[in-house]
C-alpha cells in the first residue's frame, strides 16, 4: 500500500514541478519582454504609448471601448487614445481599491516611475492594458511609470478624502466577494442590495458607482469574475446553471449573513475552516501523510467539487487521483467525514444554506394547531431562527417566549 502511495505521491509531485517550471517560464518571459521596453526621455502620455507595438494599442482600445479608429496607423492612433485615456483616468481613478492606491501613490511620490514593485506582480498588466502606467528598463530592473498627464491628475486626487473614499471602495469589493463566496453567484443588482444594507448609510454609492468598483476588482483581484448580468465566484464552473438552479429554488431565500462573516469570506483564498473541514484535512495529514498545504488542497478541491453540485462518488473519484484508499476501514471513516462535509458546508445551490439546516428546518416547518379557543385557531409559526427567552412569543399572543410557549415544546 505505501508504495502505491508513493507512486501517486510521485505523480502528483512531477505535476507540480510540471505546472511550477511552466509558471516560471512565462514570468521569465514576461520579464524579458518589459526589459525590451524602453522608458522615453518625455515621459508624456504620447510618448508612452509610442513605445507600444500595434497590437498592444489595439488592446487599449478593445479595453477602452473606442470605435471607429481601429484602421489608423501607430502614429495616429496614438495619438488619437492619448486624450481618450487621460478623460478614462479621471473615471477609473476614482474606482480604486487600496492595493492600486499603494502602488499608483508609490509612483506619485517617486515623481511617476519606481523600480521597486514586485516584477512578479502580473496583475499589473491590467493597469497597462488600460494605458493607465507603462513599463520598460532602468539600470537592468523593471521599471513602471505613470506618464505626465495621468501622474498630474492622480496627484490633484490624492488627498484624506480621497483616501476615505478609496478605503470604502476597498470595504464595497471585500463584501461583494464575500457574498460570492457563499452564494456563488449573484445579479449586479442582488450584489448591490446585499452590499448596500450591510453598509452605514452616508457610506452608501450609488449603483453607477458601485459598478464602477466592481468592474476594477473583478479584473485585479482575481477571485471574483464579472460577466454580463452579474458577478461569480472564481471556482465556479458554470454560472449561468447556478443562476438558474438558484432561481428555481423559490421554496428558499438567500441565507441571511452577518457583516463580519461575509468581510471575512472577501479575504483572497479564504476558507472556511468549520470542524468539519478541520477533520476532513486532519485525515489526509494522519492516515496519508499529506504535508498541511497539500492536504488543505486535496480538501479545498473536494470543496469546489461539491459547491457545483458534484456527489460524493465525484468526490471520492477525485481522491482516487491522489492517493490509494485499500482499507476498507480507513474508507468508511473518510465516507462519514465526506458525508459530515458535505452536510455542514454553506453551498451555492442551497443559496448559502446549510443542508442539515434546511433538513431540520423542513421537519419543524408543519404548523401546529395550539389549543381550540373560543371562535379561534391559532398556527405557531415556524421559527427560522432560535427565538430568546425575553422575546415576543411567535404563537403571536403576545406574552414573552418563557411565559408562553417555552414550556409547552420543553
Amino acid at each position: 500500500m505505501q508504495k502505491m502511495n508513493d507512486g501517486k505521491m510521485n505523480e502528483r509531485d512531477q505535476l507540480n514541478q510540471q505546472m511550477n517550471h511552466e509558471w516560471k517560464g512565462q514570468l521569465e518571459k514576461r520579464r524579458k519582454a518589459i526589459l525590451r521596453h524602453q522608458i522615453p526621455q518625455n515621459r508624456r502620455l504620447v510618448d508612452a504609448l509610442a513605445t507600444m507595438t500595434k497590437a498592444e494599442l489595439d488592446d487599449i482600445r478593445y479595453n477602452l471601448c473606442v470605435q471607429g479608429i481601429s484602421s489608423l496607423k501607430k502614429d495616429e492612433l496614438t495619438k488619437a487614445l492619448a486624450p481618450v485615456i487621460e478623460e478614462f483616468s479621471h473615471k477609473w481613478f476614482v474606482t480604486i481599491g487600496i492595493e492600486q492606491y499603494n502602488i499608483l501613490t508609490n509612483l506619485s511620490k517617486n515623481y511617476g516611475l519606481a523600480t521597486n514593485i514586485d516584477e512578479n506582480d502580473i496583475r499589473m498588466d491590467y493597469m497597462r492594458c488600460l494605458g493607465i502606467i507603462f513599463n520598460g528598463e532602468r539600470e537592468g530592473k523593471q521599471a513602471w511609470y505613470l506618464p505626465d498627464e495621468l501622474l498630474s491628475v492622480y496627484t490633484k486626487l490624492d488627498n484624506a478624502e480621497y483616501k476615505k473614499a478609496v478605503s470604502l471602495n476597498d470595504e464595497v469589493s471585500r463584501l461583494a466577494t464575500g457574498y460570492l463566496f457563499y452564494y456563488g453567484y449573484l445579479t449586479y443588482e442582488q450584489l448591490y442590495d446585499k452590499v448596500m444594507a450591510l453598509m452605514d448609510k452616508e457610506d452608501h454609492l450609488e449603483f453607477v458607482d458601485f459598478m464602477g468598483v466592481m468592474i476594477n476588482a473583478g479584473c485585479w483581484q482575481g477571485n471574483v469574475i464579472n460577466v454580463e448580468a452579474g458577478m461569480h465566484y472564481y471556482t465556479v464552473m458554470d454560472p449561468e446553471k447556478l443562476a438558474s438552479e438558484q432561481i428555481m429554488r423559490k421554496d428558499i431565500d438567500f441565507v441571511e449573513l452577518s457583516y463580519t462573516q461575509v468581510y471575512e469570506a472577501g479575504e483572497m483564498n479564504y476558507i472556511e475552516a468549520t470542524d468539519q473541514y478541520k477533520a476532513l484535512a486532519q485525515f489526509f495529514m494522519t492516515v496519508h501523510s499529506l504535508p498541511v498545504l497539500e492536504a488543505a488542497d486535496v480538501v479545498g478541491e473536494i470543496y469546489i467539487i461539491l459547491q457545483n453540485g458534484g456527489k460524493i462518488g465525484e468526490m471520492i473519484e477525485y481522491i482516487e487521483s491522489v492517493i490509494t484508499m485499500e482499507d476498507k476501514k480507513m474508507a468508511e471513516v473518510l465516507l462519514k467525514l465526506l458525508l459530515d462535509f458535505n452536510s455542514s458546508s454553506r453551498q451555492w445551490l442551497l443559496k448559502g444554506h446549510v443542508s442539515s439546516e434546511l433538513a431540520v428546518e423542513k421537519k419543524t416547518a408543519a404548523p401546529v394547531v395550539a389549543k381550540q379557543l373560543p371562535n379561534n385557531v391559532v398556527k405557531f409559526v415556524p421559527r427560522s431562527s432560535v427565538v430568546g427567552r425575553n422575546d415576543l412569543c411567535p404563537c403571536g399572543s403576545g406574552k414573552k417566549y418563557k411565559k408562553c410557549c417555552l414550556n409547552k415544546e420543553i
